[in-house]
């Protein structure tokens, strides 16, 4: 995580000293984890190759929730959340990730299809066109996951 805040850095110090013209897209996650459409999160994890078995108990724990909305201390009704992910859910950091991997995915997509260019830099003109400021442990330990729940998959069939 560290050497993308190193090579952005040096991204901007590199357009500022050459005179380059040059995009910086910082996306704010603050109030995306309220956002997060819940059929979105299963595709990613389907096309990152989870298990159905898996994806349905994901499934299952966010359409478990239900909320009730306190009026000058007393509950009022009950309702369903339709989207987003719970605050305090030991699930939530790996399921945000596995969203913001589709960004980076379009991102890179529309990099190979020339829609959209990164900058170079470097006497090698090395070209910078994402950088995802999550946590490489996090994304291991959703590999890891990924594998596991495979293996669960096969051995509880």
């Amino acid at each position: 995580m560290l050497y993308n805040v190193v090579i952005a850095n040096e991204v901007v110090k590199e357009a500022k000293r050459c005179n380059k013209n040059c995009l910086v897209f910082k996306v704010d996650y603050e109030k995306a984890y309220d956002l997060v459409c819940w059929d979105f999160l299963l595709y990613m994890m389907s096309q990152m190759g989870f298990c159905t078995k898996w994806i349905r108990w994901i499934q299952g724990c966010l359409k478990s929730a239900s909320i009730f909305i306190l009026v000058n201390g007393s509950p009022r009704a009950e309702f369903t959340p339709q989207r987003g992910l719970r605050q305090g859910d030991p699930l939530v950091s790996f399921s945000f990730n596995i969203v913001a991997k589709g960004l980076t995915g379009l991102m890179r997509e529309a990099q190979e299809k020339n829609l959209f260019e990164g900058f170079t830099v470097g006497r090698n003109n090395m070209e910078i066109g994402v950088l995802w400021y999550v946590d490489t442990t996090t994304m291991k330990n959703v590999r890891a996951i990924k594998v596991m729940s495979r293996s669960f998959e096969l051995v509880s069939e």
